[in-house]
């Protein structure tokens, strides 16, 4: 993850932190352990589940986390590919 994508993350963690008791949340860390593909932050808001994968720049998701993010949405879970912590704001509410 590089230093643009870091600063978005920090800015959505420090976001939702800021919702309370209404958001609980934990940053995923990948390591050869995880199945491949999973988003970068994962929580339940207000009861709902959510995922975000962030990027930055030019990112784009790769395939692996194009599946997760479908598999997450059949679900009925909330899964979003962002680039701001503005999205997420949108997205979440």
């Amino acid at each position: 993850m590089g230093l643009a994508e870091n600063k978005v993350t920090d800015d959505i963690k420090d976001y939702l932190e800021s919702l309370g008791n209404r958001c609980w949340f934990f940053k995923h860390h990948s390591s050869m352990f995880t199945r491949v593909g999973i988003p970068d932050i994962i929580g339940c808001l207000d009861g709902k589940f959510f995922a975000i994968e962030v990027k930055a720049g030019n990112g784009r998701a790769s395939e692996a986390q194009k599946i997760e993010r479908e598999l997450i949405t059949e679900a009925n879970g909330i899964a979003l590919i962002v680039w701001s912590v503005d999205e997420v704001r949108n997205y979440l509410f």
